[in-house]
């Protein structure tokens, strides 16, 4: 949150198994959908969809690389 008022929420949305295991320690990944809501001065401004990758036995945030 800035000083100003602006404002960021995250809603999750859907929950499903990713294919794949944590390359820390083996375990089954999850891929969370978000819905990411902008706010200025309590204004809606704009939202936009995610998708986030965790680890369900360690809880590490994983990053997917496209090369």
């Amino acid at each position: 949150m800035c000083f100003l008022g602006c404002d960021e929420d995250e809603m999750e949305v859907a929950r499903q198994q990713a294919p794949g295991s944590c390359p820390y320690c083996g375990g089954k990944v999850q891929a969370f959908d978000l819905i990411s809501r902008w706010r200025f001065c309590f204004l809606p401004i704009g939202f936009r969809f995610k998708r986030k990758y965790f680890c369900s036995l360690c809880s590490r945030r994983l990053v997917l690389y496209d090369f």
